[in-house]
C-alpha cells in the first residue's frame, strides 16, 4: 500500500467512526468501555474523585455532604427537612441539582436523587442523618431490588 492508499484508508477509518457515534450518540461501544485502557481510566477517574472528595473541607462549625459519583451511578442532593430544593449552576449556568452542600451540625432527613444510567432509572432516596461539625460525609446510593427506591448510606470522609 502506498502513502496515498494509506491516508485514503485511514480518512475512510476516521469516517466511519465519526459516524458510528454520530448514529450510536456520543458514547463508546461496550467493548471500548470493557478495553484495558479504559477501566484503567474508570479506575483513574473514580481514585481521582475520593481525592476530590477528600481535599474539599468541611467548614468548621458545619459539615460537608458530597454526593457519590461512580461506574454504577450518582447521587444528588435534593432537600433537607423537605426545605428548598438545594441547586447547582453547571456548565453554561444550566441548573442541575446540587452534588454537595454544606449545613451546619445537626440532624436532617436528608432527601437525594439516585441515578443509574447504566440500567436507565433513576429514584429518590430518603435517610435520616446526623452530622458533626468540621467533617466532610459522602453520600452513597444503591438501588433497591424493586428499582423504585434509592437505598441511602452516609460514610464519614474525613
Amino acid at each position: 500500500m502506498n502513502i496515498e492508499n494509506a491516508s485514503q484508508a485511514s480518512n475512510s477509518a476516521a469516517h466511519c467512526g465519526a459516524q458510528r457515534q454520530a448514529v450510536q450518540g456520543a458514547g463508546p461501544t461496550r467493548s471500548e468501555l470493557e478495553s484495558p485502557p479504559m477501566k484503567a481510566a474508570m479506575l483513574l477517574t473514580a481514585v481521582l474523585t475520593g481525592v476530590a472528595v477528600a481535599q474539599q473541607s468541611a467548614p468548621p462549625d458545619g459539615a460537608l455532604l458530597v454526593g457519590a459519583r461512580s461506574r454504577e451511578g450518582v447521587v444528588r442532593i435534593l432537600r433537607l427537612d423537605n426545605g428548598a430544593r438545594h441547586w447547582d449552576f453547571g456548565p453554561a449556568g444550566r441548573k442541575t441539582t446540587a452534588p454537595s452542600i454544606a449545613v451546619p451540625a445537626g440532624h436532617y432527613e436528608l432527601i437525594v436523587l439516585c441515578m443509574f444510567p447504566t440500567q436507565g432509572v433513576a429514584a429518590e432516596g430518603v435517610k435520616t442523618i446526623s452530622v458533626d461539625a468540621g467533617h466532610t460525609y459522602q453520600i452513597n446510593g444503591t438501588l433497591s431490588s424493586n428499582k423504585k427506591a434509592c437505598n441511602v448510606a452516609l460514610a464519614p470522609v474525613s
